[in-house]
C-alpha cells in the first residue's frame, strides 16, 4: 500500500478553531497508531505496557442555536464543542447525551461506513472528534494504521473519496498513513493464537465487513451494505418509534438469547436475523467467488468484532444461523473478539506497529 499522493497542505476542512472544552487528553505518546474511524464510534489504540491502550467517541454531532451563555456553561462543564456560522456544534459523547435529553436525533457524520455525503459538516465534525483523541506526533511520520472498509463496486467513488479524505487528515497533522481492511484489523487483533489463521468479520453501525486470512495475508475481503444501523432504522419504521428510543432498547434491553417481551425486541429481533443472513449470504458468495484460495485443511476459525455484536444473545443466535449455510471452507468454531468495541482499532495499532518493525508498507 501506498501514501496517498495529495499533500497536506490540500486538505481544508475550513477554519473552525480546535474544539473546545474537551475533557480527555489526546494521546501522544510516540508508539504506532490505529486509528477506527467508524459510522457509530472512533476509537484510537496504541500499544502500553504489553497490552493496549484505547479511547473513543461516539461518531456524532448536536446543534444548538449560539447564545453567549449556553456557550459559557459548555466551557464551565469541558463539554466539547466548536462554533460554525452561528451554531453551537457539540461533539463526541456530550453529544449523544444532549440528544437523550431533548428527545432529538443525532447528525452523523457518516453513513453506511462512510463519509455521509448529504452531511456538509461531516469532514470538520470527524476531525475535530479525531483531534479529541490523537495529538500532533512527537517525531514527524510516525505510524498511523487507518482502517478502511471494503465496498461493492457501485461505491467505489464514496470509498475512494473517504479514504482520501481521512488520509489527508491525519498526514496534515504529521503522521504516516497506511490502510487495514476492517475484517483484516479483526483477524489481527483476535487470532494470533492461531497464526492468523481464520475468518474476521466487523459488524459495524453502518455495514459489516469481512477478511478471510491466511498467516496474516488477506486473501479475500467482502463487505455487507447494512449493519447495527439498519437495524436501528427498520425498528423504527415498523413501530412508530423514534430511532433514538429503539437504539436505547437494543442497547439497554435487548437479550437475542430469549423471546421477545414487546413488539419492538420483536422487530429487533426480526432485523438482526435479516442482517446475520444477508453477512453470512455474502461470506458464501466470496469464498466461490474467489479463484487460486489456499488449499486449507485445517478447519479455521471466524471471529466476529464491532458494535452490532453487543446485544445479549448475538453469539448464540449467529451461530443458529450459522448451521443454516455451508461453505466451500472448514469452519471450527464461530466465536467474539475480546472487547468487540476495539477490536479493530486494536488489529490497526498491530498493522502499525509490524509496519514500523519491517518498515514494509
Amino acid at each position: 500500500m501506498t501514501d496517498n499522493q495529495l499533500g497536506p497542505e490540500q486538505f481544508d476542512i475550513g477554519s473552525a478553531a480546535t474544539p473546545q472544552g474537551a475533557t480527555a487528553e489526546p494521546q501522544r505518546s510516540g508508539k504506532p497508531l490505529g486509528f477506527d474511524v467508524g459510522s457509530c464510534h472512533i476509537v484510537a489504540c496504541r500499544q502500553a505496557d504489553g497490552g493496549f491502550s484505547t479511547q473513543g467517541q461516539l461518531n456524532a454531532f448536536f446543534e444548538l442555536p449560539y447564545r453567549k451563555f449556553t456557550e459559557d456553561l459548555l466551557e464551565h462543564n469541558r463539554i466539547s464543542y466548536f462554533q460554525d456560522d452561528g451554531t453551537l456544534i457539540i461533539i463526541g459523547d456530550e453529544a449523544g447525551k444532549f440528544a437523550l435529553v431533548m428527545d432529538a436525533e443525532l447528525h452523523r457524520p457518516m453513513r453506511d461506513g462512510l463519509l455521509n455525503p448529504t452531511e456538509s459538516k461531516a469532514q470538520w465534525v470527524v476531525r475535530k472528534i479525531s483531534e479529541m483523541l490523537v495529538s500532533r506526533p512527537e517525531k514527524l511520520g510516525e505510524t498511523l494504521c487507518l482502517s478502511v472498509p471494503a465496498v461493492a463496486p457501485e461505491q467505489e467513488a464514496r470509498l475512494l473519496h473517504h479514504q482520501a479524505v481521512l488520509q489527508d487528515m491525519f498526514m496534515s497533522l504529521g503522521y504516516r498513513v497506511r490502510l487495514v481492511n476492517e475484517g483484516h484489523a479483526t483477524v489481527l487483533a483476535a487470532l494470533a493464537d492461531n497464526q492468523f489463521n481464520g475468518i474476521g468479520i466487523s459488524l459495524g453501525a453502518g455495514m459489516c465487513n469481512g477478511c478471510l486470512s491466511y498467516f496474516s495475508v488477506p486473501v479475500l475481503t467482502f463487505s455487507y451494505g447494512k449493519g447495527g444501523d439498519f437495524i436501528d432504522r427498520s425498528a423504527s419504521e415498523v413501530t412508530e418509534m423514534s430511532v433514538s428510543e429503539v437504539r436505547i432498547i437494543k442497547e439497554t434491553e435487548l437479550d437475542l438469547g430469549r423471546g421477545p417481551a414487546n413488539r419492538v425486541e420483536h422487530a429487533l429481533q426480526i432485523f438482526h436475523d435479516h442482517l446475520i443472513r444477508g453477512v453470512l449470504q455474502r461470506l458464501q458468495q466470496a469464498i466461490e467467488g474467489t479463484t487460486n484460495l489456499p488449499k486449507i485443511h485445517q478447519p479455521l476459525p471466524l471471529v466476529l468484532g464491532g458494535g452490532t455484536v453487543m446485544p445479549a444473545g448475538f453469539l448464540d443466535r449467529f451461530r443458529k444461523i450459522f448451521k443454516e449455510f455451508r461453505f466451500a471452507l472448514p469452519i471450527s468454531e464461530v466465536v467474539l473478539t475480546e472487547d468487540p468495541l476495539t477490536a479493530t482499532a486494536r488489529g490497526a495499532c498491530l498493522a502499525a506497529a509490524a509496519e514500523e518493525a519491517t518498515g514494509i508498507a
